[in-house]
């Protein structure tokens, strides 16, 4: 293969598609022969360009890794140099970083922001306790104390945390930042340090733009109860714990008052400068200023501050205050510590080149290797062409650029293999008419032959064939017998095989061997020029001449995104082709047998994928016929189908989402009885179908009376969805599947299709009730008691096999190991046993019978209002209020206001009531307020109520809190009430709070206290402020 740098970062390709092209060989005589090939395209670029247009030609490279998409840094130079001249972040603009970098993508570079603390950043704890807030001024100093409020999260060794949003890629992924406290002096700061008191102590994050008279965006960290605090920060994608590695640069500010860091964050370049007085000594950077001086962040730089760049996904900070070699010539312990990391404005400038992996392979239509693929690595700045191979016996057809994930480039140069044709011309001896023609056919194309006549013989039948071998094909002309001499021969003789064939530009590979005459070949509206036979030369859609042209069928597209279907399965490529192409396959077979009864489709499509593990499944197999295997099932799919079902990598079990389903279309009769005994239960009663229980038995609570794990939590909900949300339930299952699994997002847009489903099934009542409601029914059922009493009665089996093979083994496993195992987690956390033996479990089962049961309530009261009292209101207020109000109310209003009440003002009121008013306030009322009363309170009341305040309550209430508030709170509430409280009452309150108070008390404003003040404000405030209006209107 050669390999040549050209202009270009697309692959161009000219597509003529042809329905059909013709071979036409001509004698000297007026006959002719035609050949045709269906689905021949032409003129197949064979080079492929990669790479940027705009700079100097370079050579590809060959790759060592064999395509390792993993990213790395490979070379690393620093040039220009600091600014001494120039303070603040000015000192380091001149200092640039340059990498080079492979596999990088805009995955692992940070939009112009950087690291940051922005508007959409909070804190949230993952483990240990929030301690109440930070914002003391006293220890931290104004300048230190952000404004907005600080929680104080325990710094305990394993206490970790997220930062929500403190960044994104330049691909758009939201970043967290993970935090987890990994070594701290807490203890010792506690004993020794004389700062320990009641007021809230830990740890706490915020944003620089909380500092008072601060202008960056930095990240602050802020602590209270230590000298020195290790922690270790992940950079995840947002909401989950996976790691994005990122290239980060930064400018460390603020090591003062003797301080020191350590940290592994620089790992690429780290610089610090003579003029910033900081010194690293044992993997510690610190501040060496005599004294301990503090400064003002980036705009004392270079003081106190060092530049670095790492590539990282996971870092150690460990900050010290002093630092270990300051100890003794500044303080022992601090009161409170801050320090700030990354932010927009401290970045430092990097250039990077990013080297890539470009795969070249060769490879026949199926995907079969034809040669040994080939790995070269060549820099994103630059463009490269890659060549295709001569390959004998096959004929490019296809050159694919396939970006499989951003860091990496795959050229798959298409093949298709060709095949000869020999059509041979000879009369019932043998003997050859005309010449040989012989042709190159892809495999799998339509050829069709129509031979010329020849004078004096029968022209043979029309030849056609799919061309799936060597074709060799002899047509035998039949001699015309002699006429007798008293016969006129006809002068309109026909020809019945004749037949019109439209003739476009003939390609290539298409020569006739053995003939003296030219083929001509013509398209539709005109004909080209011809040219020699054996020639490898066609004309192009301009005229142009070009050497070796080939087919090409319909451009492909070139992915730029990660395929959802993907991610939301972990199936790879192959796995997901092999998966959709047998259940398009079965839905295909399905269509075609049952037109468009869905149900039977579906019922088709479903026990195709869960026939696996289910078909010889007794339970399964008691509800739902299975039926034969289909068509399209394989070996291969059998495989993987039981891997889904089988191995956890997999994120979805879809025989198992495809069995409950199965089970939901019809079976035979008997089938059908026993799946209608499965699903009675009470709970029938109040409208849950046996069918929508049975199906609950057969998903998600049949696994949580069984065994579950989060794998088959979500199928669970994906059977659901698919069965009944709107989106889905009325699509061919196949097309369901392929749609809901390619939806970007589905880990959030499952809980949102979930509740949507249960909020319609609900009568839009409930959604949570009505879910809790839909479990204790299918518990209740006869379906969900058997289950429950076939787990009891396997683990009781299994008890008893273990108790004959070894009964002291088995009594230790069995009874005395989870015995011991209780008593000893009493023993250690008695609080927390209890909270999740008994406060717990009776909490949530309250919660769940109280949901339930206010599901109920809300239907009733829902079918009440619908049914009597919407319509008995609607009917009082339209025959009854409003033409009372009309004909009564109304009338009498007007005649009070404009007979009696105007008067009354305009003629009584106004000239009598408002001098009187106007003369007592003149010399009654305000003499008497600035003569006696303010004199008084200012004078009198004011310096009494302030002394008392100050000499009696005051005191008295400091003295109560010192003595009796803060020892009674520090020696009975915190130790004792509180974790009763957090261990027993909250366990039961909370669940039944937000399962049961908090929807009561929505239903409440929803249904009572909304509908009595729309209906107030529609028939007593409005007309009140109507009638006001007008009156108004009217006096003006």
């Amino acid at each position: 293969m050669k390999l040549f740098v050209k202009h270009g970062i697309f692959l161009f390709a000219t597509v003529l598609s042809l329905s059909t092209y013709s071979v036409m060989a001509d004698e000297a005589v007026q006959s002719s022969t035609k050949s045709s090939v269906e689905n021949m395209a032409k003129s197949t670029p064979n080079d492929v360009v990669v790479g940027n247009p705009n700079n100097a030609i370079s050579n590809l490279k060959e790759d060592k890794n064999s395509g390792s998409s993993e990213p790395s840094i490979t070379k690393i130079e620093v040039s220009g140099g600091v600014n001494p001249s120039a303070t603040g972040v000015d000192f380091f603009k001149d200092v640039e970083i340059n990498l080079e970098g492979n596999n990088l993508t805009d995955d692992n570079f940070l939009s112009k922001e950087g690291l940051h603390w922005s508007d959409k950043t909070y804190v949230e704890i993952d483990k240990g306790t929030e301690n109440g807030l930070l914002n003391d001024s006293e220890r931290f100093g104004e300048a230190n104390t952000p404004s907005t409020p600080v929680v104080a999260y325990s710094n305990n060794v394993g206490d970790s945390g997220r930062i929500n949003f403190v960044g994104k890629t330049l691909s758009g992924i939201d970043l967290d930042l993970l935090w987890t406290v990994i070594e701290s002096d807490k203890d010792e700061w506690a004993s020794n340090s004389g700062f320990q008191d009641s007021r809230p102590k830990g740890l706490g994050f915020s944003g620089e733009q909380f500092i008072p008279g601060a202008t960056g965006n930095s990240i602050v960290v802020l602590y209270n109860n230590a000298s020195n605090l290790a922690l270790h920060y992940q950079i995840v994608k947002h909401g989950t714990k996976i790691e994005q590695p990122i290239l980060v640069s930064f400018i460390s500010t603020d090591i003062d008052a003797a301080q020191g860091v350590q940290t592994n964050l620089a790992n690429l370049v780290e610089i610090i400068p003579t003029e910033s007085n900081l010194v690293k000594e044992d993997g510690i950077i610190y501040d060496a200023t005599s004294g301990v001086v503090g400064l003002n962040g980036s705009k004392d730089l270079p003081k106190g501050g060092y530049l670095g760049a790492g590539f990282i996904s996971n870092f150690d900070y460990i900050f010290y205050s002093p630092a270990p070699k300051r100890v003794n010539d500044s303080y022992y312990y601090p009161i409170a510590v801050r320090y700030d990391i990354f932010g927009s404005s401290l970045q430092a400038n990097i250039n990077t080149r990013v080297s890539k992996p470009i795969i070249v392979q060769y490879v026949d239509k199926q995907g079969k290797e034809l040669r040994k693929a080939e790995f070269y690595k060549g820099f994103d700045d630059e463009s490269y062409k890659v060549e295709s191979l001569n390959i004998p016996n096959y004929r490019l057809v296809d050159v694919k650029r396939l970006t499989e994930n951003k860091a990496r480039t795959r050229i798959q140069f298409v093949y298709q293999k060709e095949l000869p044709v020999t059509l041979k011309f000879q009369d019932e001896k043998g003997k050859e008419l005309y010449g040989t023609l012989t042709y190159k056919v892809l495999e799998g194309q339509r050829l069709k032959h129509t031979p010329r006549k020849v004078d004096g013989y029968v022209t043979p039948t029309v030849f056609e064939t799919l061309v799936e071998h060597a074709v060799e094909k002899v047509f035998v002309y039949q001699k015309i017998p002699q006429a007798k001499e008293n016969l006129q021969p006809s002068s309109k003789m026909t020809n019945p095989n004749a037949e019109k064939i439209i003739r476009p530009q003939l390609p290539s590979s298409f020569s006739s061997a053995n003939s003296n005459h030219p083929v001509e070949t013509s398209l539709a509206g005109g004909s080209l020029a011809p040219f020699s036979q054996g020639s490898n030369q066609v004309l192009t859609d301009q005229g142009q001449r070009v050497e070796d042209s080939h087919t090409e069928p319909k451009k492909q597209e070139i992915p730029t995104k990660k395929d959802p279907f993907l991610t939301n399965t972990k199936m790879n490529q192959d796995e997901k082709k092999l998966f959709l192409d047998y259940i398009r396959a079965v839905g295909d077979e399905a269509r075609k047998k049952y037109g468009n009864d869905r149900d039977k489709i579906n019922h088709t499509i479903a026990n195709a994928i869960a026939r696996v593990p289910y078909a010889n499944d007794g339970l399964q197999s008691m509800t739902n016929d299975f039926g034969e295997a289909p068509y399209a099932y394989s070996d291969k799919i059998r495989e993987l189908l039981n891997e889904i079902h089988d191995l956890p990598e997999y994120a979805i079990d879809f025989p198992h989402l495809a069995a409950p389903i199965a089970t939901s279309y019809k079976s035979s009769s008997l089938k059908e009885k026993l799946k209608f005994f499965a699903g009675l239960s009470p709970f029938n009663l109040f409208g849950l179908s046996p069918k929508t229980l049975l199906f609950q038995n057969n998903s998600l609570t049949g696994d949580l009376l069984t065994t579950i794990d989060e794998k088959d939590t979500l199928t669970d909900i994906d059977a659901f969805i698919l069965k009944y949300h709107r989106d889905f339930k009325d699509l061919d299952l196949d097309l369901a599947i392929e749609k809901y699994y390619s939806t970007d997002g589905l880990e959030q847009k499952r809980q949102e299709y979930y509740y949507q489903v249960l909020k319609e099934q609900s009568g839009d009542t409930t959604a949570e009730g009505y879910k809790d409601f839909l479990l204790l029914g299918s518990i209740v059922s006869l379906s969900g008691l058997a289950l429950i009493g076939m787990k009891k009665f396997n683990e009781g089996k299994a008890f008893k096999k273990r108790l004959k093979e070894d009964s002291s083994a088995a009594l230790r496993e069995y009874i005395w190991n989870p015995l011991k195992s209780g008593v000893d987690s009493f023993n250690k956390h008695p609080l927390k046993f209890i909270e999740e033996h008994i406060t717990a479990p009776i909490g949530n089962t309250l919660a769940t019978l109280g949901s339930a049961g206010l599901y109920v309530g809300a239907k009733i009261v829902k079918i009440v209002n619908d049914k009597l009292v919407k319509p008995v209101v609607t009917f009082l207020s339209t025959n009854v209020v409003k033409p009372l109000y009309n004909a009564v109310v109304k009338p009498a209003v007007d005649v009070a206001v404009n007979k009696v009440t105007k008067p009354l003002y305009q003629k009584v009121i106004k000239p009598v009531v408002k001098p009187i008013v106007n003369f007592a306030y003149n010399t009654v009322a305000k003499p008497l307020y600035s003569g006696v009363i303010k004199p008084v309170y200012n004078h009198v009341m004011k310096p009494l109520a302030k002394g008392v305040y100050n000499n009696v309550l005051k005191p008295a209430a400091t003295f109560a809190n010192r003595t009796v508030v803060k020892p009674v709170y520090n020696y009975v509430v915190k130790p004792v009430v509180k974790p009763v409280y957090n261990h027993i009452v909250k366990p039961i309150v909370k669940p039944i709070y937000q399962k049961v108070v908090k929807p009561i008390a929505r239903a409440t404003n929803r249904y009572v206290i909304k509908p009595v003040v729309s209906t107030v404000k529609k028939w007593v405030v409005n007309p009140i402020k109507n009638w006001f209006g007008n009156r108004k209107g009217k006096r003006r």
